[in-house]
């Protein structure tokens, strides 16, 4: 008997992430109360700003320009842009963190809590942005499903197990969105470490040597990746954050964040197979395969309608 397609694997295994995540949700709305569940929605939406920043497009750019040297086994220009990628997200990683966390120790209103919850979120970027771009990388080498395991599930499921740790200590509410955070700075670190070893096994060897030429042309055609990654995240994340800033009460902005969580179950059936679709399609544009590139699009919008109808009427039926 013929066992599950890619997509649907993928998918799956987005799911099962999703789902972790969302019982890390409820889980902590549960256990911080109101002002805590606040500071951890806001660290959250602050550190999801931060990520689409720091890697400057070059995470979502590669699924166009790796596609191709992977097929073509070109290990010396896949080195070059590998090097170039990590050093260049590391340092606006750097960048962003010092700025934003400069921002979080010295803004007004804060309570301490969320000061703190933020600053460690800033911690934490570099091996997050890190993680975003090696996930792209490790698709674009042929291994969606295991970048999507680490990414997906095992990050939220290191996060989940580590707070639960923390819930179990005598701590008052509203004390631990702090633990959270860093909580999933952990998962980040174990994440990037469990990524790297794989890159390194797939693509041994050193790194080539720096072509600024290219680097140069790298950085130019990934601005638009970079502005729409910006776009998006904004429009996901900027709501609450503004929530906050607008010193709305604390109920309305976990509330928020709370049917945001729920409405991203939709994003996730939309989004789960993007990557390995792209890659596809970056193959099919080099050959100028129209017709193939058609063929895709059909393909992927038969597979995912369904699924994505089918929750839409859940969710809009269950909705009181």
């Amino acid at each position: 008997m013929k066992g599950p397609g890619w997509a649907t694997r993928l998918v799956a295994v987005s799911l099962a992430g999703q789902a972790l995540a969302y019982a890390l949700g409820v889980g902590l709305a549960r256990h911080l109360g109101v002002a805590g569940f606040e500071s951890y929605v806001v660290a959250s939406a602050v550190f999801i700003l931060m990520v689409t920043l720091a890697p400057q497009g070059l995470e979502k750019y590669s699924l166009k320009l790796l596609p191709p040297l992977v097929e073509r086994r070109a290990a010396d220009p896949l080195h070059g842009f590998l090097g170039f990628a990590r050093r260049r997200v590391l340092l606006g990683s750097m960048v962003v963190a010092a700025v934003v966390g400069a921002w979080a120790w010295h803004a007004p209103g804060l309570a301490a809590d969320t000061r703190l919850a933020v600053v460690l979120a800033c911690l934490s970027l570099p091996a997050g942005a890190q993680v975003h771009l090696l996930l792209e990388v490790l698709t674009a080498s042929g291994r969606p499903l295991f970048a999507g395991l680490v990414f997906r599930v095992l990050v939220p499921a290191t996060t989940l197990a580590i707070v639960g740790l923390g819930l179990l200590l005598p701590r008052q509410p509203g004390a631990q969105a702090w633990w959270a955070i860093a909580a999933w700075g952990v998962a980040w670190g174990l994440a990037f470490a469990l990524m790297a070893r794989q890159v390194r096994r797939d693509w041994p060897g050193q790194a080539a040597t720096r072509d600024t030429a290219a680097s140069r042309r790298w950085m130019r055609e990934a601005r638009p990746f970079w502005i729409y990654r910006v776009s998006m995240g904004l429009l996901a994340q900027a709501a609450i954050v503004g929530l906050e800033w607008l010193q709305a009460p604390a109920s309305a902005v976990g509330a928020f964040a709370a049917a945001f969580a729920t409405a991203a179950v939709a994003q996730v059936l939309a989004t789960a197979t993007n990557r390995v679709y792209a890659g596809r399609l970056s193959l099919l544009l080099e050959r100028g395969d129209i017709g193939a590139i058609h063929r895709l699009r059909m393909q992927r919008l038969r597979w995912l309608v369904p699924p994505l109808l089918a929750y839409l009427a859940l969710v809009l039926g269950f909705a009181p």
